[in-house]
């Protein structure tokens, strides 16, 4: 597990047009986010002193491999998961994203009808 503080700072070794998804099993949400998003700075002020599960995937087969093996229940160690999609192409990440809940409902049904949703603050429509 990975420290949401040092993942996003500026000292952060990460590219900085990663997305970062938010996926949440017991409300069945899956939310992205840019990087400059405050809902993401917010969630690492939230994190200061507490556990939070984060993962960081460079191509897609390493996000497979992460969702694949992350275990989701509805306890407060195991419902949710922060994953930072830095593959150096924002189309790639969002098309990854959009692949999400169907990867997740492979294993967890409550996702099957679930669609990935994108932040309305940092994704202006």
């Amino acid at each position: 597990m990975l420290d949401l503080e040092k993942l996003l700072t500026k000292s952060s070794p990460y590219s900085g047009d990663e997305i970062w998804v938010y996926i949440n099993y017991p409300t069945r949400r899956i939310v992205v986010h840019q990087s400059s998003c405050r809902v993401v700075d917010e969630a690492r002020k939230r994190a200061e002193g507490v556990e939070m599960r984060v993962e960081v995937a460079k191509d897609e087969k390493d996000a497979q491999i992460i969702l694949k093996r992350k275990r989701f229940q509805a306890s407060a160690d195991y419902n949710d998961l922060w994953l930072a999609l830095d593959f150096g192409s924002q189309e790639r990440q969002i098309a990854f994203a959009k692949r999400i809940p169907s990867i997740l409902a492979q294993r967890y049904s409550p996702f099957r009808n679930v669609e990935t949703e994108f932040c309305g603050v940092c994704f202006r429509r």
